[in-house]
């Protein structure tokens, strides 16, 4: 009779035991699951961008894991993200002065959670503060060109810009625009022996392949526009800024 009584009451300790640990195993999966949650670069982003034609593009980013992410170089929109904190996606303080340089018609959205809170900003080119915040996070909106697929061959590189027109009012209000892009225009190119030529875009943007060295840059659009010396290969942006001629 004691020795039974001595199995069960070992059966049941154990039985007790066993049903512990498992509370403290789902209890510890489930801690584990809210802690990964609320990390603060458990960042889940859904991206939309607008190049200026009113054609949406869609990628999604997911750091920690990053498995399911199609924004390009999720690995370095990722790391900026958690270098640099929520705050980045934050709009500049409306005290700030802002410069009404027009940065072509491009719009984004962002939203999603980011450390278990949601976050949802927009994101246009209307003035220099606008333009400046676009860039800082160019690894996830991209670069603002609406362009032809020209790719620079061998002793060739690509060069990017935009052609620009101003001012395109006679007096410039408080938060006007004075500025805008110059649709269709022709950049021309040349190096003393050759010529190359590309249009611009509904955006003012263009691109264009050319061999590597100094070149002169011009657009025929408004009154005139300046001659701008361009040394390839650069990164820089090639801004042709034309004079409409309203004063």
């Amino acid at each position: 009779m004691v020795a039974r009584r001595i199995f069960l009451t070992v059966a049941a300790l154990a039985l007790l035991g066993g049903m512990l640990a498992g509370g403290v195993s789902r209890f510890m999966s489930t801690a584990a699951a809210q802690a990964m949650s609320l990390h603060p670069q458990t960042i889940r982003l859904t991206v939309h961008v607008d190049a200026g034609n009113d054609v949406w593009h869609k990628w999604t980013l997911n750091c920690r894991p990053s498995t399911d992410s199609t924004l390009p170089d999720t690995a370095a929109a990722c790391k900026f993200l958690a270098k640099s904190g929520r705050s980045v996606l934050a709009p500049d303080p409306r005290t700030w002065m802002c410069s009404m340089i027009y940065g072509g018609p491009q719009r984004a959205k962002i939203y999603g959670t980011w450390g278990g809170k949601w976050v949802s900003e927009n994101f246009r080119r209307t003035n220099g503060c606008e333009v400046a915040r676009w860039q800082r996070l160019v690894v996830l909106l991209g670069t603002p060109w609406i362009t032809s697929s020209a790719s620079p061959g061998p002793g060739s590189s690509l060069v990017r810009g935009r052609v620009s027109l101003g001012p395109t009012c006679p007096v410039q209000q408080a938060g006007q625009t004075c500025e805008k892009p110059s649709i269709d225009a022709l950049v021309t190119f040349s190096n003393g022996s050759d010529t190359a030529t590309a249009r611009a875009s509904t955006a003012g943007g263009f691109q264009i392949a050319l061999a590597d060295g100094v070149w002169q840059a011009t657009a025929s659009a408004g009154m005139r526009c300046p001659v701008v010396p361009v040394t390839v290969p650069t990164s820089a942006e090639v801004v042709i800024a034309c004079d409409t001629g309203i004063r």
